[in-house]
């Protein structure tokens, strides 16, 4: 797996500064009136402020740590089965329109000398979806944190 450069940049956590609520609120004030809205409308009011918590909410995973997702879940391989965790859902926005996209991602691998507790996989999906992204970029950083954690003889991650 190639980790210099630009891919190694998008697989890991990246360094972000801490949301700006204000900042967001500013700007959703300031596209309102770009597209001609009237901010003293009574469905407007308070917009800007509810546009702001709700990207906080949805880009969350930005400040998530992926370490803290295990947290000590991690346990030795007792077989050689495979392991497959279907149809973990997610949601996301994507980072050109900044419009909501959604799917399924499927996680299969045969472990070699770690497996994780179940309900961390789709925490760990959650927190790359809750990022501005593209299917694509989101199927690689589970790939690369499935392949850096548990070491498996083989897996696959499909979205």
């Amino acid at each position: 797996m190639e980790k210099t450069g630009v891919i190694e940049n998008l697989l890991v956590s990246p360094e972000t500064t801490p949301y700006d609520e204000d900042g967001v609120e500013h700007a959703t004030i300031q596209l309102l009136e770009a597209i001609g809205e009237d901010l003293e409308r009574e469905g407007l009011l308070k917009t800007p402020s509810r546009v702001s918590r709700m990207y906080a909410e949805i880009l969350n995973g930005y400040q998530a740590d992926p370490e803290v997702l295990i947290n000590g879940a991690l346990f030795q391989a007792d077989s050689a089965g495979m392991v497959v965790i279907r149809d973990i859902e997610f949601q996301s926005l994507c980072e050109h329109h900044l419009l909501p996209f959604m799917g399924r991602v499927h996680v299969a691998y045969v472990p070699n000398v770690k497996v994780i507790g179940l309900s961390k996989r789709p925490r760990r999906v959650d927190m790359y979806a809750h990022r501005l992204q593209i299917q694509e970029r989101m199927t690689s950083q589970i790939r690369y944190r499935v392949a850096t954690v548990l070491q498996p003889q083989r897996f696959a991650v499909v979205t």
